[in-house]
């Protein structure tokens, strides 16, 4: 039975990886064990703005304020540079210092540690 809800708990995870990643996402997978942590892109701040995590958690970034925002930086994707209103991407990262930053808004930054 624990085998069970471990393989619906890895196949939930991987599901909303391929539904919310964009083509070409090279980021390590989440861990399915791994708590997933919200970042929200509000009105020209992240919040939080200062996150540490575990190497494979799951990210997932909302995109929650009003204004335009895109993501550079920390090993996303490039299609996340492109600026959007709406919507999810959900990745994990690597061990190491990410800076992410919205080149929209100066000072927008997202200082990540993954130990």
């Amino acid at each position: 039975m624990k085998r069970i809800l471990a393989l619906a708990a890895t196949l939930a995870v991987l599901a909303a990886i391929v539904i919310t990643a964009p083509a070409g996402a090279t980021n390590a997978a989440p861990k399915a064990t791994a708590a997933a942590v919200t970042v929200k892109l509000k009105d020209s701040y992240f919040s939080p703005s200062r996150l540490t995590i575990s190497r494979g958690t799951a990210v997932r970034f909302v995109w929650a304020g009003k204004l335009s925002h895109n993501m550079t930086g920390g090993g996303l994707p490039k299609s996340l540079a492109r600026t959007k209103v709406h919507g999810t991407f959900t990745t994990g990262f690597s061990k190491g210092t990410k800076t992410i930053i919205c080149t929209i808004h100066p000072g927008m930054v997202l200082k990540l540690r993954v130990r």
